[in-house]
């Protein structure tokens, strides 16, 4: 099953009767997790076993989640690294500016997906750190992402315009376009940049290898090349890895567990966002339990 916004998701379990599907898996994504108490009441209405990736799910009463949301890339506290392993953003204003905190920062997009910024305004504070952010879709596609990157940078008292300044580009679907846009991201100093998906993590890694770089959404980061280790990345690049084909697998075995008579489950993804999909099909289909398609 696909979705790709609110209603769709409605549509999507409208969907079940006719796939003929007793269960449904949820694909990590930004969108599933802000619409989280939508689907719980949607496995409640249609009466089928939902699991998700997110322990939220659970508690605003769906049936069951496992694993953790995103996996880290760590610095090890001893690495000879690009970042120093010390405190770096007070959210409080100050005249020398502000240094980036990277653990709380990682916090943030490690709770929920990246995303950010708002309008550009007339004028803008100076004497803050900036927050590069680099997105592949447009505006709408990526609403999703800013959104809940916005709410877990507020949470940990990270305001944009206030005490941080969060400056986006948008290839508008365009991968050309990741090249040029990282160029002016880094041309602009911030304290770090932030990025979702395998291609625009390169563009940044060719356009600096001094400013910390955070990816999200890049399957395997060590087989890519970005990375070094998962537990010693090296260089200036860390982030997250979903692990998506091997937990998700996990989580329809769980299901089957949960309802030892099911024979065919639906997989809700979201096709603008969801990362690696083939391969997470391939993966699910090689278990016992039939997986709806439509």
């Amino acid at each position: 099953m696909k979705a790709g916004s609110e209603s769709e998701i409605d549509a999507a379990f409208a969907s079940l009767v006719q796939l003929q599907a007793g269960a449904v898996l949820i694909g990590a994504d930004a969108l599933f997790f802000l619409q989280r108490s939508q689907l719980a009441a949607l496995a409640a209405r249609h009466a089928v076993p939902v699991i998700s990736d997110a322990r939220e799910f659970a508690a605003v009463g769906g049936l069951a989640s496992y694993g953790a949301s995103l996996k880290a890339v760590r610095q090890s506290k001893n690495r000879q690294g690009t970042w120093p392993d010390r405190p770096a953003v007070d959210p409080r204003p100050c005249r020398q500016g502000h240094r980036m905190n990277r653990r709380r920062f990682l916090a943030s997009v490690g709770g929920a997906a990246l995303a950010g910024p708002i309008a550009a305004q007339a004028q803008q504070p100076t004497g803050i750190p900036r927050i590069g952010l680099l997105m592949g879709a447009n505006p709408t596609d990526e609403a999703a992402k800013l959104d809940a990157f916005r709410e877990a940078l507020e949470k940990l008292g990270y305001v944009d315009g206030r005490t941080i300044l969060v400056e986006l580009r948008y290839a508008m679907g365009q991968p050309d376009r990741f090249g040029s846009l990282a160029r002016e991201l880094v041309a602009l100093g911030p304290s770090v940049i932030a990025c979702v998906g395998r291609q625009e993590t390169a563009a940044l890694q060719a356009a600096t290898r001094t400013i910390p770089i955070v990816f999200m959404q890049v399957h395997d980061p060590v087989e890519m090349g970005f990375v070094a280790s998962l537990a010693r990345p090296g260089g200036n690049t860390t982030g997250f890895t979903q692990m998506g084909a091997e937990l998700d697998s996990k989580r329809l075995g769980l299901l089957h567990e949960i309802a030892p008579s099911l024979s065919r489950a639906a997989f809700l993804v979201n096709p603008n966002l969801t990362p690696g999909l083939q391969e997470r099909f391939a993966a699910l289909r090689r278990q016992p339990i039939a997986l709806a398609s439509c």
